[in-house]
């Protein structure tokens, strides 16, 4: 007897989802960019982690600055620069090549010019503190090697007042639940704003008190703290 099995879009990315958290516990590295297309794609069966729901819940206004750290191919850099305009800008951070590359041709076809390209892999990359309105962390977070030391740079990176947004999903194979999430974000001096969705996908968002206001300059810089790439984020 032969058995023919087929897997939907959806499905597939489920399978391949689960598959690389297993391989993920044998070896420590960030999402390869080749798989990543998987998450692309608007998975019906987990609505909260479509693109046009996690951006609904940012807040955006024209003239925002935001940082997408960890912008993949783009998904959320183009919609998210249209969205705050000419007078707003956006950072893409990754540490993979070509997700840079992938987000840089995306945002030229779309004719997209306020995008700052940061890759964190090929050397120190300065940004600012009190730089952003809008700090994105999709899927990301986990693949971090010091998770603390990222949401305190993330914390300071911030304006007085911005917001820091964490989406997961679980077929990540780096996926935190929303309390390790609350943890690390409390830890570093945020306070709850509001969360969303569910265990399988959700969005958490939280606040940076309106109580600094010095600006200093911070770099990013690759780092090998454990077996596996990764990168943190210091202050000069």
């Amino acid at each position: 007897m032969t058995m023919n099995i087929t897997f939907s879009i959806p499905g597939l990315a489920l399978v391949t989802g689960f598959s690389r958290r297993v391989a993920s516990k044998v070896i420590s590295m960030p999402v390869p960019f080749t798989w990543r297309w998987l998450e692309e794609k608007e998975n019906p069966f987990l609505r909260n982690y479509r693109t046009e729901r996690i951006i609904s819940r940012l807040g955006l206004k024209p003239g925002m600055r935001v940082l997408d750290a960890g912008c993949c191919g783009g998904r959320l850099t183009i919609p998210v620069a249209r969205m705050v305009g000419p007078a707003g800008h956006v950072t893409a951070l990754d540490v993979q090549e070509e997700s840079i590359i992938s987000t840089r041709m995306k945002a030229e076809s779309h004719n997209i010019s306020n995008i700052r390209y940061l890759n964190a892999a090929s050397g120190i990359c300065c940004i600012s503190e009190n730089e952003f309105d809008r700090v994105l962390l999709v899927s990301v977070l986990g693949e971090l090697t010091d998770r603390e030391e990222a949401m305190g740079i993330m914390y300071r990176s911030l304006k007085p007042g911005g917001m820091l947004s964490v989406t997961e999903i679980i077929t990540d194979p780096h996926y935190l639940s929303h309390t390790t999430v609350a943890r690390l974000a409390t830890m570093a001096g945020f306070q709850e704003k509001a969360v969303y969705g569910n265990r399988m996908t959700y969005t958490f968002n939280f606040v940076k008190p309106d109580n600094s206001r010095n600006t200093r300059k911070m770099t990013l810089f690759r780092r090998y703290s454990r077996p596996g790439p990764g990168f943190g984020l210091t202050f000069n």
